[in-house]
């Protein structure tokens, strides 16, 4: 498999905890990069993105002066070693919901890859197929972001962080006039300060609108965003510019995961999650306490429970979390499971067993939640992950004999 190190970034542009956000705009503008690394005595300790700006700074109104870089460090700076495989980083970043991770190498941090890098890896990869056509309309964003050329700056920042998203359209589904995205808002702050926040959208240089109908495939769609240098596209229900209508939105994380998805179909049938998972799953609401989740799991033999919030799954409880949080932390039988449950780490269920193993040693965990178009399907126990390979090596061996 290919190593991170071949491919991350070993450029580091960094700014010190104790120096203003107005100065990390500064570094940003001078060496043209959309990330910060911060460091705390002189390591690397936490990652200031485009993303923070447009929804902790700009969609706050907050003055740029007047926040220290430390603001950012509670976000744990999230690694891997440059020995692991793009592939194995790229589960990685999905799972942990990050769009910037680094490496290290010997514990020493050396690199830094983006959902960018993925995207070139697996496309450069693996052979691109042009005939596949219809892919975009399942990878695409369905969820549109639009707003008016009169809105603000800070409003348009406002309603990407309450989208979460990474774009908005100016204009309307029928006429759309371009595209702003948070590196536009960030270049547009880096040069005009805390006065850029009143600045109407449509008076500040964005994207202009390029597009590409739902029906072609993902591989023209990559090209076109490489030919304009852009990392996202509209996407229209037809060719044809009359009564055309934007349906979507394909940004660089949505190539990643398209290629990575294609990656998962060479998976030997015999070899994927599907195979092995543990389909009768076992619920317990959020708000049930510690020993009702201890006897539910000693009625079912179960080692973990899926945690609902409502009508939602809100994470994992484990039978370790149980004995860490109670035993080990002075914890009671009374306590709720939603002050001892675990944060999930999932995987797709066309994935292989060996991408298991990966997730769990990286995590340091024994269960893993499946999932198919973002629907939780099962759970991987470490007991599961021993019968596959008991499965696939042992018989295998016997074979071979």
């Amino acid at each position: 498999m290919d190593e991170i190190r071949n491919y991350m970034e070993e450029t580091l542009i960094s700014i010190d905890r104790e120096q203003s956000l107005s100065d990390g705009l500064k570094v940003l503008q001078s060496n043209s990069v959309s990330s910060l690394l911060i460091t705390d005595n002189g390591k690397y300790a936490g990652i200031f993105t485009e993303t923070d700006l447009a929804r902790h700074v700009i969609a706050e109104g907050r003055k740029l002066s007047k926040i220290p870089m430390s603001v950012f460090l509670n976000k744990r700076l999230i690694t891997l070693e440059a020995s692991h495989s793009m592939q194995e980083a790229y589960e990685r970043m999905r799972s942990s919901h990050i769009r910037h991770l680094g490496v290290t190498d010997g514990g020493e941090f050396v690199g830094l890859l983006s959902i960018k890098d993925f995207a070139n890896y697996y496309h450069n990869a693996f052979n691109a197929d042009d005939s596949e056509r219809g892919d975009i309309d399942y990878f695409m964003q369905k969820t549109l972001a639009i707003v008016s050329p009169e809105q603000s700056v800070r409003a348009v920042a406002k309603t990407m962080k309450e989208l979460k998203t990474g774009a908005v359209l100016i204009g309307n589904r029928e006429v759309c006039t371009g595209l702003a995205t948070e590196r536009h808002l960030l270049q547009h702050v880096c040069k005009a300060l805390e006065a850029g926040y009143d600045s109407q959208i449509g008076s500040i240089k964005v994207q202009p609108f390029v597009s590409i109908p739902c029906k072609e495939s993902m591989e023209s769609a990559y090209q076109l965003m490489r030919k304009h240098n852009i990392r996202h596209l509209a996407v229209t229900d037809k060719p044809s510019i009359a009564n055309r209508k934007i349906v979507g939105v394909l940004a660089t994380n949505d190539f990643a995961s398209y290629y990575s998805f294609k990656v998962a179909q060479d998976v030997a049938e015999e070899d994927k999650v599907r195979y092995y998972m543990e389909e009768n799953l076992l619920e317990i609401d959020s708000e049930a306490t510690v020993q009702a989740a201890s006897q539910l799991m000693r009625e079912h033999n179960a080692g973990a429970l899926l945690v609902k919030r409502g009508d939602k799954y809100s994470g994992l409880v484990t039978e370790r979390d149980l004995i860490h949080g109670v035993l080990a932390e002075g914890g009671k039988a009374s306590d709720t499971i939603s002050a001892h449950q675990a944060k999930p780490v999932t995987i797709d269920t066309n994935r292989s067993m060996e991408d298991v193993l990966s997730a769990m040693r990286d995590n340091n965990v024994r269960y893993v939640i499946a999932t198919e178009n973002k629907r939780i399907k099962g759970i991987v126990s470490i007991k599961d992950l021993a019968i596959y390979f008991k499965h696939k090596y042992v018989s295998e061996s016997v074979e071979n004999d």
